[in-house]
């Protein structure tokens, strides 16, 4: 507007100075406020950010859009019925293949998933033995070893297995109790056992046909678990599951199934399976942990 006399000075206005209704949503471009203007500080009682619902229409949610802002997810707070009001607090570091949980104080972790959780897996390739030295704690409550198309140098022979203490410092005293029972496609069934042997046999079966043979074709395969194997406070209880091969007997296939203990409570972290005679020429090795969750 026109004035008389000198220019008035340019002083900044102060927020007095605007009315309440003065600056609208229209009058301000779409892009005028960058992220170089916002400051989002929260106090240990405000956030920085609060959406807030509408009565009767929806809960307050906050959406993250993809790139093209054509697609996006919300974050939406439970409804009003539910009376809830509580914080989520995100892990510190994030584990890979790992899923969220939290506590009863809303505090995010992740856990692994539920079910078998491979920890190492392992090939052979003309080994005497293969073994397992990390990974084998507390964390899980059941372990697993996985044997798939076992190839060995000798015919005739079976896979045992012995535990191990820190270090490794294997055990092949007497402390092993095992019993496997095996059956063949022919019908014809037998029984093998061990009474604190020095190791556990898998599929050993008294030269009855249950041995794995070296020809072209002739593998085992093989399950064996464990309960508890980091316990100091129990015997540790085995299974074993077995698929072999060994047409030299007059046997093409035999199944066996069994189980036992180590008796005693030490707190074992290492496994080693070797085949009674010659090496591993090759096959895949694997062990689990199971998650309860």
């Amino acid at each position: 507007m026109p004035y008389l006399g000198s220019s008035p000075p340019e002083t900044a206005l102060e927020a007095d100075d605007i009315a309440s209704n003065a600056v609208t949503t229209a009058k301000i471009a779409n892009d005028a406020v960058d992220t170089d203007k916002i400051n989002l500080v929260s106090t240990g009682s405000t956030p920085s950010l609060e959406a807030k619902g509408t009565s009767g229409v929806t809960e307050g949610y906050i959406q993250l859009n993809c790139a093209e802002n054509s697609h996006g997810i919300k974050l939406k707070s439970p409804p009003h019925s539910a009376a809830q009001s509580y914080t989520l607090t995100y892990p510190s570091a994030i584990v890979d293949g790992g899923f969220m949980k939290t506590d009863s104080s809303g505090n995010l972790s992740f856990a692994a998933a539920g079910g078998l959780n491979l920890i190492t897996a392992t090939t052979a390739d003309g080994d005497s033995d293969i073994a397992f030295t990390s990974g084998i704690d507390s964390t899980y409550e059941v372990y697993m070893v996985k044997g798939v198309n076992i190839h060995v140098s000798n015919d005739d022979v079976y896979i045992k297995v012995v535990v191990g203490t820190s270090g490794p410092s294997y055990i092949t005293s007497g402390v092993y109790d095992w019993i496997v029972e095996g059956s063949n496609e022919g019908g014809t069934s037998n029984t093998d056992r061990g009474d604190g042997d020095s190791s556990i046999s898998l599929h050993k079966n008294n030269g009855s046909g249950e041995m794995i043979g070296n020809a072209t074709g002739e593998t085992a395969d093989f399950e064996w678990i464990i309960h508890a194997p980091a316990a100091t406070d129990n015997y540790k209880k085995f299974f074993i599951r077995t698929v072999t091969s060994e047409s030299a007997s007059g046997v093409g296939v035999r199944h066996g199934h069994g189980g036992g203990q180590v008796k005693n409570t030490s707190a074992y972290t290492a496994f080693k399976f070797e085949p009674s005679a010659g090496t591993f020429t090759t096959g895949n090795f694997y062990l689990y942990g199971l998650s309860k969750s």
